[in-house]
């Protein structure tokens, strides 16, 4: 049990798990949000800004519009806010359109300005290409317009987009030209601007709007499949063909003929119809619609089928719960459509069956849906929300298990937000009042890997548990080994200071004492022995001794040697008054160099021998250890070959070795010749110097 409890791979997962937890949440999330930059710009009444790169070279002009003298005017800003284009659109601007519009239709790599004036009763598209250098300004008359009673245009323009309706290879700009309460015209227009005609449909009663754009009839041309919203400006006596009263399938081919005879859907202020297009398997394409009504005699929300020609095959009853009713949907993929049934609560409805898939509550907040958009090729949709209140700017994911949200300071205007892509992400604008802060919206690549990235990071949690356990295990080796080491040493100390010849000496020594009748000199030798001898035993396990327990030993030894060698030496010991008798000392670190004193230097003197042991405290506290002696020196018994095997002071190296190595004192010995005034040699000294890196 314990092998499985300490297994890296297990204490590896345990570590993981947590690190994986407070990792940034942000780091392995499916999109994020990136702060690009901030332009300032200055506050001036009815202007608006837009960001473009009008000459495709990375950055993004600035186009500030304003309504000058009733006029659409624009100045063209580079990226360092150097003025570099401004022009007038002839005419007056529009409340209701005043938006610039911004397409490469000739497809030179540089962006054309569109903006809608109208100048005495008619509206115009004019066209601008700011950077071109000698570019004029394009006007192309759309059509006559409307008024209200008090004499101003009453007119909108939705659903503006730029595409090769015809596959002529050239760029048309399709747009929905609608009136209010002044009725006409009511039409689909499509102006080829590089030849200046324009097409339009005929005009109708009906309020067009959610227009998709699909090849339905396999002509390798886009159809324009239109929906609408019931607005009943038309009185019940006038005679207009497909009244607003109602809502309808509308669809028109690329010519703007009708493809087939319109369909009414529902009856009813405020009702609405959104199509969209489904295609089976079998490449065959359907029309499927979201029907819903607001009108308390008749609320309720259907799903129609249709086919290419729009005859109806099928409609569904969607109960839903909450009787609201969507207010925006997207068709988010081949087999669903996704509805906002209220602020707070999203759900899909699956196209085949009706069945309505509940989505989790967004936030448990009031948000308003703005549009879902595509992100670049990898054709994820993003939904996109504002908070109520400080109106955050809220992102979702197409299964809307993924979220991020942008904090904004203030309100912003809700109009311009994702109005583009790059590549495969989208850039982000939020206008606030004198600035726009830029975000890039995009897949996080870590996303991808996470699952690779959280085992790399599991190996190398495992990898950096294995060198840890594998540095713990040499650790105990080496205790281990050393434990042994000092062991083998404490054995030879043993061995050294109980030596066979030391002992038998010694016996001999009391024996002949004894034989004598010097009984009591008997016992005094004895008693100094076994001292010796109790010593060694007792500091068998020690590598550190007290000063005051070495000391004992050499007393006792140097009265037994004084006792073998009659009148051999005489032996002095001083201690400074600051030393303190527990300091801890190497075991035998006197012992050994008063025995090799004895033995090698003052035995072979024969007479008048001097051994003296000096300890005293220096002034960085270090215990300072002088053992000297007046002997024969070491060059002179190393000629004579006095029997020494050097284990005494081997011994005594790899003790300071193993004491050094630990985090108690640091000792360094020192071994010098003394030498006399004709340069010959009289007796060794040693030092040694003990650094106490703890207090004692």
């Amino acid at each position: 049990m314990k092998q499985y409890l300490t297994s890296k791979w297990l204490i590896a997962l345990i570590l993981t798990i947590p690190l994986l937890i407070l990792l940034p949440k942000k780091t392995f999330k499916k999109y994020s949000v990136e702060f690009v930059k901030e332009v300032h710009v200055g506050i001036v009444g009815g202007t608006k800004n837009y960001f473009e790169d009008l000459n495709g070279d990375g950055t993004h002009e600035r186009i500030t519009s304003l309504e000058y003298l009733d006029h659409l005017s624009f100045i063209v800003f580079d990226d360092k806010n150097q003025m570099v284009g401004q022009t007038n659109f002839k005419g007056e601007i529009l409340e209701k359109v005043n938006e610039l519009f911004f397409y490469d239709t000739n497809h030179n790599d540089l962006i054309e300005i569109y903006g809608f004036t109208t100048h005495d009763d008619s509206l115009f598209l004019n066209s601008f290409e700011a950077l071109s250098g000698d570019a004029e300004i394009k006007e192309f008359f759309v059509s006559k317009v409307g008024t209200y009673e008090d004499g101003k245009f009453d007119i909108q323009i939705t659903q503006v987009k730029c595409l090769d309706l015809n596959n002529d290879g050239t760029q048309e700009i399709v747009f929905v030209l609608h009136n209010g309460f002044s009725k006409y015209p009511r039409r689909i227009i499509v102006l080829h601007p590089e030849s200046g005609v324009l097409e339009t449909s005929e005009s109708i009663g009906a309020t067009l709007n959610y227009l998709q754009f699909v090849d339905i009839d396999e002509d390798a041309r886009f159809e324009i499949i239109c929906g609408s919203r019931a607005t009943n400006n038309f009185a019940e006596n006038e005679n207009v063909n497909f009244k607003d009263n109602s809502t309808w399938l509308i669809a028109f081919d690329d010519d703007l003929t009708m493809l087939f005879n319109p369909v009414k859907i529902q009856t009813g202020i405020g009702s609405k119809f959104l199509p969209f297009i489904y295609e089976t398997d079998f490449k065959e394409k359907y029309i499927v619609g979201l029907a819903h009504s607001v009108a308390p005699q008749n609320k309720c929300c259907l799903l129609y089928k249709f086919s290419s020609t729009g005859d109806l095959i099928d409609s569904l009853v969607l109960n839903f719960e909450d009787k609201n009713y969507a207010l925006w949907a997207e068709k988010i993929n081949n087999n669903f459509i996704l509805a906002q049934l209220s602020r707070d609560k999203v759900q899909y409805i699956n196209i085949h069956s009706g069945k309505i898939i509940e989505l989790p509550l967004l936030l448990g907040k009031d948000l308003f849906w703005r549009h879902s958009v595509i992100l670049g090729r990898n054709a994820d949709l993003v939904h996109c929300a504002w908070e109520e209140g400080n109106r955050n700017l809220h992102l979702f994911s197409d299964d809307f298990k993924h979220h991020n949200e942008i904090i904004v300071d203030e309100a912003f205007d809700r109009s311009q937000s994702v109005k583009k892509f790059n590549g495969d992400n989208a850039n982000i604008e939020v206008t606030l009042k004198n600035r726009t802060v830029f975000y890039l919206y995009k897949r996080n690549h870590l996303y991808e890997l996470k699952y690779l990235l959280w085992l790399g990071i599991y190996l190398l949690i495992t990898l950096i548990v294995f060198v840890i356990q594998k540095l713990q295990e040499n650790r105990i080796r080496e205790k281990y080994e050393l434990q042994n080491k000092v062991r083998e040493l404490q054995l030879a100390t043993f061995r050294n200071q109980l030596h066979p010849h030391f002992i038998f000496n010694t016996f001999n020594s009391i024996i002949s004492v004894v034989m004598q009748g010097r009984k009591e000199e008997a016992y005094d030798l004895f008693s100094s022995f076994m001292k010796v001898l109790r010593s060694s035993l007792n500091n068998t396990e020690s590598v550190l001794v007290s000063l005051e327990d070495e000391l004992s030993l050499v007393k006792n030894f140097v009265e037994i040697q004084q006792f073998r060698f009659k009148d051999l030496f005489e032996f002095t010991l001083k201690v400074d008054d600051r030393v303190s008798m527990k300091s801890l000392i190497p075991k035998m670190i006197i012992q050994i160099h008063v025995e090799n004193a004895i033995k090698h230097g003052l035995r072979l003197k024969g007479s008048g021998g001097l051994l003296e042991i000096n300890i005293q405290i220096n002034n960085k506290r270090n215990l300072i250890i002088e053992i000297k002696d007046n002997g024969i020196g070491r060059q002179k018994a190393k000629e004579l070959e006095t029997g020494g095997s050097g284990l005494g002071l081997k011994t005594i190296d790899e003790f300071i070795k193993q004491v050094n190595a630990g985090k108690k004192i640091q000792v360094k010995q020192e071994i010098v010749d003394l030498a006399k005034e004709d340069d010959g040699v009289d007796g060794t000294k040693v030092v040694v110097v003990i650094t106490y890196r703890t207090s004692r």
